[in-house]
């Protein structure tokens, strides 16, 4: 089986044997990268211990936008090989832009907001850090939210022909046997085809949540290329 070059992150880990399980399922469906990640330098610790042993498996921390960035980061750089923040407002997205511990800027289009702005972006290309535009709800409004957030990034921004930062689409959906889906990654090439270049040629990014008897799951999937699972 050849292997797609993606990656599976799953934010806020609160169950690690079932993490581990998804982990080792992703791999298993050809998944070349698959990061799995939490935001506790206690939970990142047990899941470096619960996660099967392979070369495509990674594990990462989800930073919270505190002003104690530096601590946070120092913590879980002795576990994690990823760094992310997620920014509430546009200031807090400025301060991850210039923090160089951190490696990945979460954006979460909703309400029609999008807290980045050509200061951020500027900052971002400076660091040779990325970005990733994703929406709640793949189906219904989400999809017209993540076209809106493109729409912020091409037009108003300029991010696509004006920035070099590598900039990644994702969509939030219910189970993990979307991981297995080909609707979900179609629905997310239908939207990357009607982009102009050089966005089409961005990874399709795709966030499962994984709904358990305890506790919450938010995975990221990132399929470069327009290719479904399964």
């Amino acid at each position: 089986m050849s292997r797609m070059k993606g990656a599976l992150i799953g934010l806020y880990a609160g169950n690690s044997k079932r993490i581990a399980e998804l982990a080792g399922e992703a791999t298993n469906l050809g998944y070349s990268i698959v990061a799995v990640m939490a935001n506790t330098a206690g939970s990142l610790k047990v899941l470096r211990e619960a996660l099967p042993e392979s070369k495509h498996i990674k594990l990462g921390a989800h930073i919270a936008c505190v002003e104690d960035w530096r601590t946070e980061i120092g913590e879980a750089r002795r576990y994690a090989d990823i760094i992310v923040a997620e920014p509430k407002s546009l200031q807090r997205c400025r301060a991850a832009t210039s923090h160089r511990g951190i490696d990945l800027i979460a954006l979460r289009v909703a309400e029609r907001k999008l807290y980045f702005d050509d200061v951020s972006a500027r900052q971002a290309q400076e660091r040779g850090a990325a970005v990733i535009v994703y929406v709640s709800d793949l189906w219904g409004k989400g999809t017209r939210e993540l076209q809106y957030g493109l729409r912020v990034l091409k037009t108003e921004l300029k991010i696509a022909s004006t920035r070099r930062v590598p900039v990644l689409l994702g969509a939030e959906v219910r189970t993990r046997w979307d991981l297995r889906s080909p609707r979900v990654l179609m629905a997310l090439a239908t939207v990357m085809l009607n982009l102009d270049p050089p966005m089409a040629a961005n990874a399709i990014t795709v966030f499962p949540r994984v709904m358990l008897e305890r506790g919450r799951e938010l995975a990221l999937l990132k399929v470069r290329g327009v290719r479904a699972a399964g």
